[in-house]
């Protein structure tokens, strides 16, 4: 009696309080049946777990497969690419240095008939002058057709280009390329775009842009570094210059890769180079800061401001070959192409001769001094594979 009012008074049950044999035998046979339990319930988590491992396992292994997969194809796309580009700039080379040899073939010619000395080297005529070919692809589509062309492509953000050798006749080899975007209009036309008209109602400065761009990638591809002495040129105007936005993006572009600053040249009107100042000439400083540098179009100036254009870092001046040649002035009293010529030889800037289109041409411009050419006469411009200048 008194036990059990102890049990009591301390809140515990009689029958815990005295262990029968009985009760403890069920008791020890009771754990060891859990604790299997609670094994095979672990053992089974476990396989659950690695089940779900291998499973997850299983799927990186296909997207790795995937994935090595698409680096191999855009690997062997790319390499086929730039062989493909590399060929097309090989076959250029090529035929234009074969028409070199031709031109100095019948240079020779010419100075052993005597001809070099008859007191009127700008009206020499060749006989086998050489046609422009055109080929199947290039046609004429209005100019509707082209400028909405453009319009997509700028809204895209995506180019193609076409180049166009700018040859040395000396050295027998292309020192530069003349940058178009090439458009395929209709799938039955085609068109190179240089540089656009004044009225053309575009995203100028991000056609700009995107050209300066597609170029840098399209040297550096087909190229290499020795991309360098051959620079492709791209046409720009006072749009980039003041575009804030294109501008910036320009810049960042040719920062973030400077190497691809040396392969570019910006061709740009002289007028716009020799007069720019306050924000034009800011923006001209920031670009050259990049490592880029300029060549000038056309000029309508005296000999004595060629020098200035030097001082504004082109290296290069463009003109026509009928301005050369003399067959077009824009003022009574302008200089001779001649004195345009010795002028930019005496400021240190090389000449280019735009638009030649026959023997007669390349012969005039050999006799004022002119060595560098680009135009029909040794190649139209030629298409690049699509995505060659398409930016990583």
């Amino acid at each position: 009696m008194v036990r059990a009012r102890r049990a009591a008074f301390w809140g515990a049950p009689p029958a815990l309080l005295v262990a029968t044999p009985a009760a403890a035998a069920e008791n020890a046979a009771a754990l060891p049946t859990a604790a299997v339990f609670g094994a095979l319930a672990v053992a089974l988590l476990a396989l659950i777990i690695a089940w779900i491992a291998l499973a997850r396992a299983r799927r990186v292994a296909q997207q790795f497969d995937t994935l090595l997969y698409s680096v191999d194809h855009a690997l062997r796309q790319v390499a086929s690419t730039s062989v493909s580009s590399a060929s097309t700039i090989g076959e250029m080379q090529d035929a234009m240095r074969g028409e070199i040899e031709t031109l100095s073939r019948r240079l020779a010619e010419r100075d052993e008939r005597g001809d070099a000395d008859d007191g009127d080297r700008n009206v020499i005529k060749l006989a086998s002058a050489r046609p422009s070919a055109p080929g199947k692809e290039r046609g004429a589509p209005s100019a509707r057709k082209v400028e909405a062309a453009l319009a997509s492509a700028i809204e895209a953000g995506d180019i193609e280009l076409s180049l166009q050798p700018i040859v040395s006749v000396d050295a027998n080899a292309a020192v530069g390329f003349e940058t178009f975007v090439h458009l395929e209009i209709d799938d039955e036309l085609a068109v190179d775009v240089g540089r656009l008209a004044d009225g053309a109602e575009l995203a100028r400065a991000a056609l700009e842009r995107l050209t300066i761009t597609s170029a840098a990638e399209a040297s550096r591809r087909m190229l290499g570094t020795g991309g360098e002495k051959s620079p492709l040129h791209c046409p720009v105007s006072e749009n980039l210059l003041r575009d804030a936005a294109e501008l910036e993006k320009t810049i960042g572009f040719l920062q973030l890769h400077p190497p691809l600053a040396r392969l570019v040249v910006l061709s740009a009107p002289s007028a716009l180079l020799l007069n720019a100042n306050g924000a034009d000439r800011d923006a001209i400083d920031r670009l050259l800061d990049t490592g880029i540098s300029f060549a000038a179009e056309d000029w309508d100036g005296g000999v004595g401001n060629i020098a200035g254009l030097r001082a504004s870092h082109a290296g290069f001046l463009k003109l026509s070959t009928d301005r050369l040649l003399d067959r077009t002035r824009t003022r009574r009293k302008a200089p001779s192409g001649l004195d345009i010529v010795a002028a930019a030889a005496e400021a240190g800037i090389a000449v280019i001769a735009t638009g030649v289109a026959t023997d007669e041409d390349a012969v005039n411009l050999l006799d004022i001094g002119v060595d560098i050419m680009v135009g029909e006469r040794f190649s139209p411009p030629k298409r690049l594979r699509p995505g060659m200048g398409r930016v990583a």
